[in-house]
């Protein structure tokens, strides 16, 4: 019966050893660097869509992003840019001959192309 807590005790270490990693890591001033640069690297590509989306204001663009798998059955839709905010974005779309709007996160989206 011993042997079950010392098992049970010994899962709930390994679950944990993850974040007791990511502590140590964390105290290197070389992974600090790399994390902030990952961070910069991050916005700088937000900026960038936040960007094309302005420019594509009025539209018909191709928007691809994961968090589409949801509404639909790909990960890339054909809509118009209705408005674009700091975090949000609003898209007009037909779906089954309906005009649908749907509003997305900048961070969700991994790319946008226009349409011609």
């Amino acid at each position: 019966m011993w042997w079950l807590l010392v098992l049970i005790v010994a899962l709930m270490l390994f679950a944990k050893l993850d974040d007791v990693i990511e502590l140590f890591k964390s105290k290197n001033p070389h992974y600090q660097h790399e994390k902030e640069k990952e961070q910069i690297e991050h916005q700088e590509e937000r900026i960038a869509i936040r960007k094309q989306l302005n420019e594509a204001r009025g539209l018909s663009c191709r928007i691809m992003s994961n968090q589409l798998i949801y509404i639909s059955a790909d990960t890339d839709i054909n809509a118009k840019v209705i408005a674009v905010d700091d975090d949000w974005v609003e898209l007009e779309t037909t779906k089954k001959k309906k005009k649908i709007r749907l509003y997305l996160k900048v961070a969700d989206i991994t790319s946008v192309a226009k349409l011609l």
